[in-house]
């Protein structure tokens, strides 16, 4: 079976997701708003906790489990960068942390039924950024 018949017959089956969409290309930047409320992202539960007034975060951007990411914080010192995914229902999959972020960048990949990613750090003067990387 030729390949595109085959793609064809994977994303009817549901194994295979369609292409991401025209503003996810490699390397764009998909954080357009960073918000300042005082919350975090729990990564063991999906849930927005209290916390203090540094806490940033940025909600629900869409992803695709087929592309890698690359995650980034820019601040002053170290601080952990939460993260969450979540199914097209915005049911909470799966998170981690990523310690000592302030010098490289982390790259991770979605869960399979993975839709969107929440993600949040404590430090108010850092810039988050979030790009497709394959």
């Amino acid at each position: 079976m030729g390949g595109e018949r085959m793609n064809a017959l994977m994303r009817r089956r549901g194994m295979m997701q369609s292409a991401p969409t025209e503003y996810q290309k490699i390397g764009e930047e998909l954080v357009t708003q960073v918000i300042a409320d005082r919350k975090t992202i729990d990564p063991n539960t999906g849930e927005l906790t209290g916390g203090s007034k540094y806490y940033r975060r940025v909600d629900y951007i869409e992803v695709y489990p087929q592309y890698a990411y690359i995650a980034e914080w820019y601040q002053n010192g170290t601080r952990p960068f939460y993260f969450a995914w979540y199914t097209t229902d915005k049911t909470y999959i799966s998170g981690g942390t990523k310690e000592d972020f302030s010098s490289y960048p982390a790259i991770i990949t979605p869960p399979i039924n993975a839709k969107y990613i929440r993600f949040s750090s404590s430090d108010g003067a850092g810039t988050m950024s979030f790009k497709r990387y394959s």
